[in-house]
């Protein structure tokens, strides 16, 4: 099991596995239904290893809690609406939202930080009613050894969420042509049209996918709508690159994400394979008698998928 969460699409994960550091598989932790320890589809999940729980954010926002050997212990059903969750200290958790609950207590707020113990929410911040930038970010929260961070749709700064306060904790600088305007936030039209404003733009868009170790910061941007991945080197306080993502090479225009990046290491990044994506996006391609180039590292493994395969773990080296 790993403490970061952040990067599944929830929209397709109906399950919890365990598996050995050798990758071996374990078991599941639940299962799908509507009995006792059981969910629909699971939006998140984080890890209070102080107190060995699993906790698991379902569709209809219960918090469902497993001891470390996947045991159900007990369900909290949540005040008002949460897409991702992360542990802030022991027995408190985080819960992030874009959606506007305004008829839910705490509901005109993003974030709520909840002491599952005392079943009561300590903090509130971010109020709903604040511009957005861009759509919605699904799991703007990042888990590390470094603690819980916050990257969401509205601003270019990095929180980090303690028990008793949010405060900013890094704040992306963009430089020369992806530099916005001091107005741009302020001149953005309607929320229809902002995703396609900002495309247009030729300027950066905010963060995404934020992911710290102790040496790097990884995170995501986007210009004229293509992603670029970009590693920033701490102690050197530089970005060592940014590059357009594997994502965007070989899969950008699919309407999905057959490769997302769900959690890093000093060394690697680990991918998350979707197969019917791949195949979704192989089968475009050639409706339109275009080519599918794969990066010589993937080519060996998406050539031979056809998209009946379940989900699969890609760990690639990061140079």
């Amino acid at each position: 099991m790993t403490e970061s969460s952040s990067n599944f699409d929830s929209d397709e994960v109906n399950k919890l596995v365990i598996f050995s550091s050798d990758g071996s598989y374990i078991g599941n932790i639940g299962r799908q239904g509507g009995g006792p320890g059981e969910y629909d589809k699971i939006r998140d999940f984080c890890i209070d290893r102080e107190n060995s729980r699993i906790i698991i954010l379902d569709n209809h926002y219960n918090l469902l809690f497993f001891d470390s050997e996947g045991n159900y212990l007990e369900t909290h059903k949540l005040v008002a609406p949460a897409g991702s969750i992360g542990i802030v200290s022991s027995g408190v958790v985080a819960l992030f939202t874009e959606i506007k609950s305004s008829s839910y207590p705490y509901g005109d707020f993003k974030l709520k930080i909840y002491d599952y113990i005392k079943k009561e929410v300590i903090v509130t911040k971010f109020l709903a009613d604040e511009p957005q930038i861009v759509p919605t970010s699904s799991h703007p929260l990042s888990q590390s050894s470094l603690g819980l961070r916050l990257a969401y749709s509205t601003t270019d700064t990095v929180y980090s969420v303690l028990a008793n306060e949010v405060r900013a904790k890094y704040v992306v600088n963009y430089e020369g042509n992806l530099k916005r305007p001091d107005d741009f936030f302020e001149n953005l039209p309607n929320v229809e049209r902002r995703s396609k404003y900002i495309v247009e733009s030729g300027y950066a868009g905010p963060p995404s996918n934020f992911m710290e170790t102790d040496q790097h910061i990884f995170f995501q941007y986007s210009i004229k709508g293509f992603r670029y991945q970009t590693v920033f080197d701490k102690a050197a306080n530089k970005v060592l690159h940014s590059n357009t993502t594997i994502a965007n090479d070989y899969f950008y225009g699919s309407g999905k994400g057959p490769l997302t990046i769900i959690a890093v290491t000093e060394s690697q990044f680990i991918l998350l394979v979707e197969p019917q994506y791949v195949k979704m996006f192989h089968e475009q391609n050639k409706s339109k008698n275009k080519e599918s180039e794969y990066h010589p590292i993937l080519k060996p493994v998406l050539e031979g998928i056809n998209g009946d395969e379940n989900s699969m773990l890609l760990f690639a080296k990061i140079k």
